[in-house]
């Protein structure tokens, strides 16, 4: 018993030395541990399936070929038609000439050059050096694609690996964390189960309608023969994370198509997004989730912005989830410390009344 302080001492110091090593590959690791999450249940089915034999080899295969198919072949999709329409976009803007796109676009241009106070030529450079700066960071911060491939393909292998390990594990590491942490049993229980589950429900939330909202955007614009539709795609699927939604950039789109002589392609791009894509929301998230566990936008928002801030593009994911855990807490402190103590106190009151 005299020895406890030391190993505690052993406890934190391997503790924060572990954090430290493994801190260059933070984002890559919390994804791992969010997906481990998000998939546990399909990891679950699998072993109940007859056909498994409830082998967990044959579990885990399915669980990776469910991730796959739904995320990371349509990732690698996403990243190859960006890469060529960017290049394609790029090369389009060095040689735009207003003069040469009829009456409509040439006073378009004059127009936003008077306003920027800038020459012709001179707002040409500029749009085309930050359309290039946008798709690089486009590039480099939605997907991650910095540093070398090398790097990429370490930082993959991390990802993996934490999934690989958490999957499996999960009831064991829960087990190992409920019995860590010092609350009571039921309490410690209470607060993973209404972090898992809000966690799933926000993630599950921000995902599904994101990507329904983004994706059916782009599916308009490609009917209209919008150019460079996975360009837009991919921005306004990002950008539905946030409040104001597909409007940042369906909204610009439509005046340029204004501009330049559409006739009613801007009008029904302006009416699917202030009609249709606001009843997506409400049609979407009650059939996925709870509200009561869901985590409120403006607080999605906050923590996404914070946590790009510290961690990068993984930030997005882990600033919500650091809110999530929050909020979980604080509820779970009202109801059972609060709200039991007042309970408690409260005959008291009534008898000395």
């Amino acid at each position: 018993m005299n020895n406890r302080p030391f190993f505690v001492g052993i406890l934190v110091t391997s503790l924060l030395l572990v954090v430290y090593v493994l801190w260059p590959y933070a984002g890559e690791i919390a994804v791992g541990l969010l997906a481990a999450v998000l998939f546990r249940p399909l990891y679950d089915r699998a072993l109940g399936w007859r056909w498994t034999g409830g082998r967990d080899l044959v579990a885990l295969a399915v669980t990776l070929l469910a991730i796959a198919l739904t995320v990371l072949i349509p990732l690698l999709v996403a990243v190859t038609l960006i890469a060529s329409q960017s290049q394609r976009f790029l090369a389009e803007i060095q040689s735009f000439d207003p003069s040469s796109g009829g009456e409509r676009v040439r006073i378009f241009f004059e127009w936003i050059a008077q306003a920027t106070g800038q020459a012709g030529e001179q707002l040409r450079v500029r749009l085309d050096t930050g359309v290039r700066q946008a798709l690089e960071q486009l590039a480099g911060g939605v997907f991650g694609l910095v540093g070398s491939i090398p790097e990429l393909i370490i930082r993959f292998w991390v990802f993996l690996a934490t999934l690989l390990y958490v999957l499996p594990s999960y009831p064991r590491l829960v087990g190992q964390l409920q019995r860590g942490l010092p609350l009571a049993p039921a309490i410690s229980g209470r607060f993973l189960e209404m972090a898992t589950l809000g966690l799933r429900s926000t993630v599950l939330s921000i995902v599904a309608v994101a990507g329904v909202q983004g994706l059916s955007t782009g599916l308009v614009l490609w009917l209209m023969g919008v150019p460079y539709v996975a360009i837009w795609t991919l921005l306004c699927i990002v950008a539905a994370i946030f409040p104001l939604g597909v409007l940042i950039v369906t909204v610009p789109i439509a005046v340029v198509m204004l501009a330049i002589g559409w006739g009613w392609q801007p009008l029904v791009l302006l009416g699917w997004t202030f009609v249709v894509i606001p009843n997506m929301d409400e049609l979407i998230r009650p059939v996925l989730i709870s509200r009561s566990t869901e985590l409120h936008w403006a607080l999605v928002m906050i923590s996404a912005f914070g946590g790009a801030a510290l961690f990068g593009v993984w930030g997005v994911v882990i600033g919500p989830v650091a809110m999530i855990l929050a909020k979980t807490a604080i509820e779970l402190y009202f109801e059972v410390y609060i709200d039991a103590r007042v309970a408690e106190e409260a005959p008291t009151l009534s008898v000395t009344e």
